[in-house]
């Protein structure tokens, strides 16, 4: 199964996305919601439901998109009336309505390749979103001694248990590409029982002060840019790039 997508096995992805904790997450965007309720938010690239159904819990009316039938089955799966999830491609998606809140959380910004792939997205994007609304990018912080790594070596990413109680063992290898900004990462699950799935994948690398351009070249004005959950202000060390936009005035 070497080459396979690191998300076209929905459950074997809900196992791996549920090791962290969320709930820094959702109280991070219940401080961004409008003060009616129930606020309404859409997720791009909701994948499992790992964040829409925490939110969905905690008062939103949420819908997520995402582009994996396999993920969104596991999503559906779990969701009450208060969250829908649709197949749809976030670069060419169409929802009919606009909405107060637009997140694209957990570095999903990363998978937008190529200047198109990213100008279509943020142009659905400002289609949906209300006037007064706002947008949140959520993306790590590039971290030039974890892209300098040696692409030979395996390195730790997690471990997590099965639905069936099968210990998993997550390791990757990467390779950094400067000039196209691309990381092309390689990770290795080993199961417990004998069997390993290597699946590839590739992430584009926004740096603070690129991302800040592009996104303000596509009409968004950043009104804050956090380094944390917590609101801390974004500084060169900070893990995150937590950048929350408005649609500029034409």
């Amino acid at each position: 199964m070497a080459g396979s997508s690191l998300y076209g096995d929905g459950a074997l992805y809900e196992r791996l996305a549920s090791t962290g904790d969320v709930q820094p997450e959702v109280a991070f965007y219940s401080a961004l919601a409008p003060g009616r309720q129930p606020a309404q938010v859409l997720e791009l690239a909701c994948g499992t439901g790992r964040l829409s159904l925490p939110l969905s819990k905690a008062g939103f009316q949420v819908t997520g998109i995402d582009n994996s039938e396999s993920m969104l089955a596991v999503a559906r799966a779990e969701a009450d009336a208060s969250a829908t999830f649709l197949l749809a491609d976030v670069r060419d998606f169409n929802v009919g309505c606009t909405f107060p809140l637009i997140i694209f959380p957990n570095n999903s910004i990363g998978h937008l390749l190529t200047a198109r792939d990213l100008n279509a997205c943020l142009d659905r994007v400002s289609s949906h979103l209300q006037a007064d609304g706002l947008f949140v990018v959520d993306t790590f912080n590039p971290a030039l001694e974890l892209l300098s790594r040696d692409p030979h070596t395996r390195y730790p990413v997690t471990t997590f248990a099965t639905d069936g109680g099968e210990r998993v063992t997550v390791s990757e290898t990467s390779e950094y590409d400067p000039a196209a900004h691309l990381n092309h990462l390689r990770w290795y699950f080993a199961f417990s029982g004998g069997r390993e799935v290597e699946c590839e994948f590739e992430l584009r690398i926004f740096f603070p002060r690129e991302l800040d351009a592009l996104l303000d070249s596509q009409g968004f004005a950043i009104v804050a840019k956090y380094g944390s959950f917590a609101r801390e202000s974004f500084a060169v060390a900070s893990r995150h790039q937590l950048i929350v936009c408005r649609r500029r005035d034409p």
